[in-house]
């Protein structure tokens, strides 16, 4: 009991640390006995200690989370990493000249010693600052999310990768030429300074932005997420990734022949246009298109939930990951093969075609099913109903697919969904009426109308 009721495991745990790391969390103790000398990474989080011991002299990593020390001890001149999150200390020790890496999340400190010139990568997030000191020279990497700074210091030469979201900056400074990641969402933009010709990566989500900048042939990611009104740039000829996520926009430029990725999302969005054969991933998810005409050859994930399509077209060879649920979908093309994960719950399906024999997810909750397929013997996750008294999805376990036969499976799941229609019917007779409208809107099919009414009996009936 010398540093808390759960000393014994606090004991264990250090004399079981292997090859100089040692985690320390979510133990009852109040301090901690002196640390093994040539420990080189220390993870300490969720205890209720107020203090911490002397540092070894040879750490390396030091990351403190959740805990109740106001005082950090000296640290030492090995240190290369410190990470500093949800903690009540209100100033920093001095650095170590060798510090490469500083992470400092949702603390109180007011005060900042000067940083070393070694300091390579900087992130401050959810910090109640005002003004940032000034940045070492040395600089690679500079994070601030979710601070309230209106505006950003002189940024060194050497900086590579610059994340500034959902802070007051109204105004970037100039970047510098060597920057090759700029990630700006959600602040208070009008506009960019000119972009630097290394640029690979550009995050762009800032609705007051009135003009986009020329974009630099060197992008490859780009992520966009700005006003109805703003006009595309040329796209770049290189571009792999493309992510585009506004409301109001309802035609896409032309892509290039190199695209890898493609995201539009929850925009008014009606039609895809021709599809490069590069293309490994698509999402058209929460968009107004109500028909992929082709996929291309090499695609491995489609995502095209909670859209009015009616129809998918065959399917890549290739293809590992499929979720089409909350769509007009009332048949499935042939699965391929490699097929890992198939979501398909609150659509219009009457049936499945076989399921492929690496199938590991299966999402298949309130559809037109009357029996289930044989289900693959490595199938892993299966989503086949939805508990509302739980707000829990209603999932099979690993290991009872192999067990049981698919009329056991069926019967259960038609059981399921008896016994749950029964009970809610019965149970409030307005919202049973309001389900019958939801029922009899177009959105729902009538032979899920009818199949609803059967499966609750009599007593249903009755109240509607």
């Amino acid at each position: 009991m010398a540093h808390g009721p759960d000393t014994d495991k606090l004991l264990q745990k250090i004399s079981k640390s292997y090859g100089g790391k040692l985690n320390i969390g979510n133990l009852n103790i109040t301090s901690l006995p002196l640390l093994p000398p040539t420990l080189k990474e220390l993870a300490l989080y969720h205890l209720n200690i107020t203090e911490l011991p002397p540092l070894p002299p040879t750490l390396e990593e030091l990351a403190l989370y959740h805990l109740n020390i106001t005082e950090l001890p000296p640290l030492p001149p090995t240190l290369k990493k410190l990470v500093l999150n949800c903690l009540n200390t209100t100033e920093l020790s001095p650095l170590p000249h060798n510090l490469k890496e500083l992470f400092l999340y949702k603390t109180t400190i007011s005060e900042y010693p000067t940083f070393p010139d070694s300091l390579e990568t900087l992130y401050y997030e959810k910090m109640d600052i005002q003004e940032l000191p000034p940045l070492p020279p040395n600089l690679k990497e500079l994070g601030c999310i979710k601070i309230n700074i209106t505006k950003l210091p002189p940024l060194p030469p050497t900086l590579k990768k610059l994340h500034c979201d959902t802070t007051n900056i109204i105004e970037l400074p100039q970047l510098p030429p060597s920057l090759i990641s700029l990630s700006c969402n959600y602040l208070p933009l009008t506009k960019f300074p000119p972009l630097p010709p290394t640029l690979e990566k550009l995050y762009c989500g800032t609705l007051n932005l009135s003009e986009f900048p020329p974009l630099p042939p060197t992008i490859n990611h780009l992520s966009i997420n700005c006003s109805d009104n703003i006009q595309y740039p040329p796209l770049p000829p290189r571009l792999e990734s493309i992510h585009i996520r506004y409301r109001d926009i309802t035609k896409l430029p032309a892509f290039p022949p190199t695209l890898k990725e493609f995201s539009v999302e929850y925009t008014d969005v009606t039609e895809l246009p021709p599809l490069p054969d590069t293309l490994e991933v698509l999402n058209c998810r929460v968009t107004k298109i109500t028909e992929i005409r082709s996929l291309p050859l090499g695609l491995k994930t489609l995502y095209c939930n909670t859209s009015p399509i009616k129809k998918l077209p065959p399917l890549p060879p290739g293809l590992e990951k499929l979720e089409c649920r909350c769509t007009h979908i009332t048949r499935l093309p042939p699965l391929p093969d490699t097929l890992r994960e198939l979501s398909c719950a609150y659509t219009e399906l009457q049936e499945l075609p076989p399921l492929p024999p690496n199938l590991r997810s299966l999402y298949c909750a309130d559809t037109l099913f009357i029996e289930l397929p044989t289900l693959p013997e490595h199938l892993y996750d299966f989503i086949y109903g939805y508990d509302h008294e739980s707000d829990k999805c209603l999932r099979r376990e690993p290991g009872e697919f192999i067990q049981e036969s698919i009329q056991s499976c069926t019967s259960r799941w038609n059981e399921w969904r008896r016994a749950l229609h029964r009970k809610d019917m019965k149970r409030n007779q307005d919202r049973c009426l309001a389900i019958k409208e939801e029922l009899m809107a177009a959105a729902w099919h009538p032979r899920r109308v009818e199949r609803w009414i059967n499966e609750c009996g009599i007593e249903v009936l009755d109240v509607m």
